[in-house]
């Protein structure tokens, strides 16, 4: 019976970032973090492979320490940057990548530093204490997703008041409850994965299904990405913010992505709250005079074809469109200023 949970449980959380199934990825042993990506890893995904390097990042190996001669561009967010379900190559900053190098002759490496489940305030403390420190030019973030879907959950608070999001609250209690207290019956069965497993969803769809509009979490994101980016900019850093595409806005759905949609989106209840918490954190973010924000609500509006594989993430198609976006609206216009800036002074 317990083979047969394991399968069942690989079989249902393989697509889904906040599941079981991507602590296999996941290290909740990051100082200041919270979490974040384990290092040095190689996992078969089902379908798709994740690699990261010593440095905890979707990457290559490179030195943490900028070389002289290199422009550095990072892109964070959560699992969309991350590039879930897609392979490295059909990532948005792989992508991204690729686009820069018909641009510009320069030295140009484009970081991959997105996590899975990361929100904006993980992103402020991952920019804070450790994107800063690599030196880099231009720090662009993409996200809004899982602001969203943390901040509508019952027991949200602003982050200045501990707040944990729930999934974060139950991986910590599968990983470290003591369980001394407990009787012997139930200290065995935390021993079994399929139980773990399922009375954690049980707890989960408890604490997040219901949905619950905050608004003052949209005022803790704009404050957020304004310190991101003053500080930023008083080392002369580039920070860039996009809004990103989520399924209840923008895009007429195709068949298949209704069929695929794996998230508590197709609770009409949900999605709706869902919708107008994320469009109030558009309008809240675009009104900010400080932000350098574009939303990109509207990218997928006139793609009549597939582009999302589960309800939350996009394919190869749908990250070469955000990828395009992201180099017309920002790199284009401003990649020689950065390479100026960094240029020898003579």
């Amino acid at each position: 019976m317990e083979g047969i949970g394991r399968l069942g449980i690989r079989y249902w959380e393989l697509k889904r970032p906040t599941g079981v199934f991507a602590e296999n990825i996941l290290s909740y042993q990051e100082p200041l973090l919270g979490f974040g990506l384990k290092k040095g890893v190689t996992q078969d995904m089902g379908g798709w492979v994740v690699k990261t390097n010593l440095l905890g990042f979707r990457e290559k190996e490179f030195a943490f320490e900028k070389p002289e001669n290199e422009i550095r561009i990072v892109l964070i967010g959560g699992s969309t940057v991350f590039g879930w379900g897609v392979n490295e190559v059909d990532t948005i900053p792989y992508l991204l990548q690729s686009k820069i190098k018909n641009l510009s002759g320069k030295n140009i490496r484009v970081i991959n530093a997105g996590v899975p489940w990361y929100a904006s305030w993980h992103e402020a403390a991952l920019v804070f204490f450790k994107i800063l420190d690599m030196d880099p030019d231009w720090i662009i973030s993409l996200d809004a997703l899982n602001d969203t879907a943390q901040g509508i959950a019952p027991t949200w608070e602003p982050v200045k008041q501990g707040y944990l999001d729930p999934p974060t609250k139950l991986a910590l209690k599968r990983l470290y409850t003591d369980v001394s207290q407990r009787s012997f019956l139930s200290t065995l069965l935390t021993y079994s994965k399929t139980y773990t497993y399922f009375s954690a969803k049980l707890k989960a769809k408890e604490e997040v299904n219901v949905g619950v509009y905050h608004p003052e979490l949209w005022d803790q994101y704009v404050t957020l990405k304004e310190r991101i980016q003053a500080l930023a900019g008083a080392r002369g850093i580039r920070f860039t913010t996009f809004f990103q595409p989520v399924i209840v806005t923008g895009k007429k759905l195709t068949s298949q992505e209704g069929m695929n949609n794996e998230t508590n989106m197709k609770i009409p209840s949900f999605a709706e709250t869902f919708r107008t918490s994320y469009l109030s954190g558009e309008a809240k973010a675009l009104s900010s005079t400080r932000l350098r924000l574009f939303s990109l609500k509207e990218a997928f509006s006139e793609v009549e074809e597939t582009i999302y594989i589960d309800g939350q993430h996009y394919n190869r198609k749908g990250n070469e469109i955000l990828a395009e976006k992201i180099y017309q609206l920002e790199i284009v216009p401003n990649l020689s200023k950065i390479i100026l800036m960094n240029s020898p002074k003579t």
